[in-house]
């Protein structure tokens, strides 16, 4: 396939975002992306990532490209399972501990750690709102985090997200203990299932 082709495809497959990295690595050389990118007219959103004027924004779909090893988790998790019914004001993700996390802060993305074997816990892939895949802690992990960092949270927000789990065709009490017990906080989170089933 042509290369100006590939290019064209890559755009369209991610709703008209280019990542140079993947170019690149379908041996596509960097002059020739350059030459795409102003053809195009693509806006550069950040260092590798370029859009066209026509994509929405997607403030998730681009950390995540520039950040590949984080989960989107706490609030940002539960907002995308409809657990809470307002968007957060801040992003946040969780890294695997010993992560270099200063350009996350210098954006005001709050930063959770767990170890790295933890980090892949209830990892899932979820659509943004744009049609963009990202990795996204799953319902059960996410109210695990939630009790966890209690104190990070408005308390509306904890009873709201909490409240609809529990209300959830789709929560997984099973899961979430065992989650909760990779996690060691059983006892934390049995408190509130005995308390909200």
């Amino acid at each position: 396939m042509d290369k100006q082709n590939i290019l064209y495809q890559l755009t369209e497959e991610t709703s008209g975002y280019l990542l140079v990295r993947e170019a690149v690595s379908l041996g596509i050389s960097r002059p020739t992306i350059a030459s795409f990118i102003k053809k195009k007219s693509m806006q550069k959103i950040a260092s590798g990532i370029y859009k066209t004027e026509e994509a929405w924004d997607d403030i998730w779909f681009v950390l995540q490209s520039q950040y590949q090893e984080t989960v989107f988790s706490g609030a940002t998790a539960l907002y995308f399972h409809g657990l809470l019914d307002r968007e957060p004001s801040i992003i946040t993700v969780t890294v695997k501990k010993g992560y270099n996390t200063l350009s996350l802060h210098k954006k005001k993305i709050k930063t959770y750690y767990t170890d790295p074997q933890l980090l892949s816990l209830g990892m899932i892939s979820m659509e943004t709102p744009f049609c963009h895949y990202v990795n996204v802690y799953d319902m059960d992990r996410s109210i695990c985090d939630l009790i966890q960092h209690k104190n990070d949270f408005d308390i509306q927000d904890f009873q709201t997200a909490l409240k609809e789990y529990f209300h959830s065709p789709s929560k997984n009490i099973h899961q979430l203990m065992k989650y909760a017990s990779k996690l060691n906080m059983e006892q934390k989170i049995r408190h509130y299932t005995e308390v909200l089933l």
